[in-house]
């Protein structure tokens, strides 16, 4: 893989991650990005195998706060244009002079990557690829929400912002792993929802996150359960990924049996 010269830095942030992470920063420094690696409080070898292949080492305190330390990545970076991934994501395509040229056509939009979500089913592992915003300029956006963070414009707050394809293809093998492991997961994600559900009871974001949690390891009853809840409290149809969380309400519906009212 040849190296490419462009002016981003990849921002990751994680915590005993010593399973993926020399495959995940091995794949991005021999493409030579510049590349800023935060623990959020790694007991394994994780720091260990990250300072070969970057520098670029931080330490942040955790606080139960996704989008603090993804901020705090980004203000590491020394270039303005920032590639956020996590560790169990390995980056398998680029290609830096269609990337170049997309830039700069959009200076003040965000790209989406091509994500491949590779996921445990019951005939083995399954590719869901979708794509998804990791690609801006860090002095028009920011993350917000705690958990399940948002790219949101820095003046609004806000997630209505020109989007682009940006020709960069990562694995993503987050959800595949053992029934076990997938359930700890969910556990340590609901333990943050169910806090930020209660501190904005009327907000359907949380609700949302937490019926994809549940989706995760296939518990659908639950699943329905906080879909229905985020519905009923009307969400902003206009917001994108409204649609997902749509489609995967359907689809518990479906596994429930519930015909009907995926159809309706």
């Amino acid at each position: 893989r040849e190296a490419v010269d462009l002016p981003i830095s990849v921002c990751i942030i994680g915590r005993n991650e010593e399973k993926n992470i020399e495959k995940c920063l091995a794949a991005l420094a021999a493409r030579g990005f510049e590349i800023i690696y935060v623990d959020t409080g790694s007991d394994d070898r994780t720091k260990e195998l990250a300072a070969k292949y970057t520098d670029n080492l931080y330490d942040f305190s955790w606080i139960g706060d996704f989008s603090a330390a993804r901020n705090f990545s980004i203000s590491k970076a020394s270039h303005n244009y920032v590639l956020v991934i996590d560790c169990d994501e390995f980056l398998t395509q680029i290609d830096p002079e269609a990337l170049t040229r997309a830039m700069e056509a959009h200076p003040r939009a965000v790209g989406t990557i091509q994500l491949n979500n590779y996921c445990e089913s019951g005939s083995g592992t399954v590719c869901i690829p979708n794509r998804l915003e990791r690609l801006f300029h860090k002095q028009y956006y920011h993350y917000e929400k705690p958990i399940h963070e948002q790219i949101c414009d820095r003046k609004t707050g806000g997630t209505y912002y020109e989007r682009y394809d940006a020709p960069i293809g990562v694995d993503h093998v987050g959800y595949a792993g053992t029934v076990e492991e997938r359930r700890r997961k969910t556990a340590r994600n609901n333990e943050l929802l169910f806090q930020e559900i209660a501190r904005h009871p009327d907000d359907p974001y949380y609700y949302f996150q937490a019926a994809q949690s549940y989706n995760l390891i296939e518990d659908y009853e639950n699943a329905y359960t906080f879909y229905e809840k985020a519905f009923g409290l009307q969400p902003d149809t206009e917001n994108p990924w409204v649609y997902v969380m749509a489609s995967n309400f359907i689809n518990a519906c479906v596994q429930l049996g519930r015909g009907e009212e995926a159809l309706a």
